[in-house]
């Protein structure tokens, strides 16, 4: 066999080979893509690396200054110091003052050398991270942005409101930095005294339809409080004074013992028909019967009155006071960045008169005590 004939051969075995292979292909649908490498870092990084959103946002009392705002660029950039492939391309401040001015600061040195010499009150303050994550051999760059934000609203609302944004591609990363936020947050966080608490639950409660729900219980509570009275009164001295002559009377026993069963179980509106029907016949009984259905009515009216009276007042003043306490208790947020915010702070808390709070607490205690100790005694007289 010459050399012309075995090539012949062996391409005619080449193209049976191709033609099998292609067959097979066909049969198996397989399909095969050859990649280089920034070609398949590029795939993973549109794939993989979809934007999302994470927000926090919370209202709260909060005390910050200007060395804060660097500490929240320094946390997070010492977190991502500890990353590969990961830095800060671009961080701003954006300042809003009640002058209706705005404010942007560069960089995190601008940030360190600023001063606000003008005077005005920061209204709210915006810090922008634009954050870059670059992966090896991959064309295109990803961006990550954070944007903490402190809203003062005083006219509203005595607490401030933070709100944080966060878009990332990667969900761990984005807790993570949320997390790192919210603790340097608590530092700055100023938290409600527990009389306060207390003093906003009752004016809250005094505000509302609640008052009239609890004013109709604490009536009701009145009026046994005056059933139980009227049906006792035989232990008032004056009952006893008004039936110490009648051992001198000369009328029969069964007369006496029945004027006596109606002054003790009678109130004073059936002890005025049964003296008018005359079922007690002798006249000096009647009268006295009648000085006692006197007596009765003026006692009814008379605790009534000073009950109802006092739970008035003491709605009232505690409504009142329940103002105070929140007024020398209450906090703000602030955001002092100069001057004119430092000394607003300053006056805010040197306002607060501790001489005049005291002394509308001891008028407070003293006028409740007296309510109390009154309210006490006519109960036991009236058992």
């Amino acid at each position: 066999m010459d050399e012309l004939t075995l090539q012949k051969k062996m391409r005619n075995y080449q193209e049976e080979q191709t033609k099998e292979n292609q067959k097979r292909s066909s049969e198996n649908k397989a399909l095969s893509i050859h990649l280089n490498e920034n070609a398949l870092a590029d795939f993973i990084l549109n794939f993989l690396g979809r934007k999302e959103k994470l927000i926090y946002n919370d209202k709260l009392y909060f005390l910050i200054r200007l060395n804060d705002f660097e500490q929240f660029y320094y946390l997070l950039n010492d977190k991502l110091s500890k990353e590969q492939n990961i830095f800060i391309d671009h961080f701003h401040v954006s300042i809003t003052y009640n002058d209706k001015t705005k404010r942007e600061i560069s960089g995190i040195k601008g940030l360190n050398s600023f001063v606000e010499t003008r005077d005005v009150i920061p209204k709210d303050v915006t810090l922008s991270w634009k954050i870059i994550v670059q992966y090896p051999n991959a064309k295109t760059l990803e961006t990550q942005t954070v944007d903490l934000t402190f809203i003062l609203n005083k006219e509203k609302s005595a607490e401030g409101e933070i709100l944080l944004t966060i878009n990332h591609t990667n969900q761990v990363w984005g807790i993570e930095v949320v997390n790192l936020i919210k603790d340097k947050i608590k530092l700055l966080t100023i938290f409600p005294s527990k009389k306060y608490k207390i003093a906003k639950i009752v004016n809250y409660f005094l505000d509302y339809k609640i008052i009239s729900n609890l004013t109709s219980m604490l009536m009701a509570a009145v009026m046994l409080i005056i059933v139980n009275a009227t049906s006792t009164y035989k232990n008032s001295p004056n009952y006893y004074n008004l039936f110490s002559s009648i051992g001198n009377f000369e009328v029969p026993s069964d007369q006496i013992q029945l004027a006596i069963q109606a002054a003790e179980k009678l109130d004073s509106k059936d002890l005025s028909k049964f003296i008018s029907d005359e079922i007690v016949k002798d006249p000096r009984l009647n009268e006295n019967l009648k000085s006692i259905s006197e007596t009765k009515k003026i006692f009814v009216l008379d605790m009534f009155w000073w009950i109802i009276c006092s739970i008035f007042f003491i709605f009232i003043f505690l409504k009142f006071y329940s103002k105070k306490v929140m007024q020398y208790y209450k906090i703000d947020s602030y955001i002092l960045i100069n001057s004119k915010s430092e000394n607003e702070y300053k006056n805010d808390i040197q306002s607060k008169s501790t001489g005049e709070f005291i002394s509308i607490t001891l008028v407070f205690i003293s006028i409740t005590c007296g309510i109390i100790a009154n309210f006490i005694y006519q109960s036991i007289r009236s058992w």
